[in-house]
């Protein structure tokens, strides 16, 4: 009985685990939590310069477009939410103990925000003034003493044979940090002949306009006002014709119709004229449809 009684207190103390063994278990569980996260970032390539710069290229491709040519609330929260899916890719893919990554992310900021502004400019700059003309109504051999009214939708207008820029009684107002320019269209006959003393002078519906391309009086200098040849407009855009205010705000540059139209009651104050209550502005030109196709351009180009 004695021997039992040693042997099943020896068998019991075999079973009971040894110091030794605890150790070795917890070093052997170490070591396989390390090999699965070296596996894991195993995985994990660094990119290269040529991945980062393809990536960045991308980015600022895909945002100065959407800002370029079709600029909106809409479209400044689909950019930030592209930012944001990058930011997060970024943060999967990049190797988090790796030197690069805070230079990464901020070139990845930088790249949007050049995006957003340039693309913004370019919109207000190029593209529309392009799709408000070619949303326009094109109309040909149209007389200088037509009423302004019947032309209101007009994207492109062709006056007829014998309309000239009045430059004699152009007029540059500064207001808003800006020169507005602004030159009545007529006959050339109505252009000749002064009105007598007191007497009303003409009714002027086409008013040609442009932005700190003059001086005070009697210069104009605004697109194609020095050629002889020109007879054509392009309806005028400015950034407060409808457009959402917050992109007004944040990328459009500082321009308002109401400055053209101040510029046309000085005009008409000091050499005697009359306008029409709601004139047709236009940018003089000799060919509007050239004009327009230069916007779309130069749009394409800047993006």
């Amino acid at each position: 009985s004695r021997f039992l009684a040693k042997s099943n207190r020896s068998g019991l103390n075999s079973l009971e685990p040894s110091p030794l063994d605890e150790v070795t278990a917890a070093r052997c569980a170490a070591q396989r939590r390390e090999n699965m996260v070296v596996g894991r970032l195993s995985k994990v390539v660094a990119p290269g310069f040529k991945a980062v710069a393809v990536a960045l290229l991308l980015e600022y491709s895909i945002i100065c477009a959407l800002m370029s040519f079709c600029a909106g609330s809409a479209t400044l929260v689909c950019c930030l939410l592209l930012l944001l899916g990058l930011m997060l890719v970024g943060e999967e893919t990049l190797d988090p103990v790796s030197p690069n990554k805070p230079w990464i992310r901020a070139l990845c900021m930088i790249s949007a925000l050049a995006a957003l502004v340039i693309g913004g400019r370019n919109y207000h700059a190029t593209f529309a003034p392009y799709l408000v003309a070619s949303q326009g109504r094109s109309y040909k051999d149209v007389s200088a003493t037509a009423t302004a009214s019947d032309h209101a939708d007009a994207g492109t207008i062709l006056f007829k044979n014998g309309t000239v820029l009045d430059e004699s009684k152009a007029i540059g107002l500064r207001l808003y940090g800006h020169t507005y320019c602004v030159a009545p269209i007529s006959m050339r006959q109505a252009a000749a002949t002064q009105p007598e003393a007191g007497a009303p002078g003409p009714t002027v519906q086409f008013w040609a306009v442009g932005l700190d391309c003059c001086k005070q009086r009697s210069s104009f200098d605004c697109d194609d006002a020095g050629n002889a040849d020109a007879k054509g407009g392009v309806a005028l855009y400015t950034p407060d014709d409808g457009e959402e205010a917050l992109m007004r705000q944040i990328f459009a540059p500082r321009v308002f119709r109401a400055g053209y139209f101040r510029a046309i009651e000085g005009a008409t104050a000091l050499y005697g004229l009359q306008s029409a209550s709601l004139p047709v502005l236009v940018r003089w030109t000799k060919e509007p449809d050239s004009m327009m196709q230069g916007w779309l351009v130069a749009s394409i180009l800047v993006w």
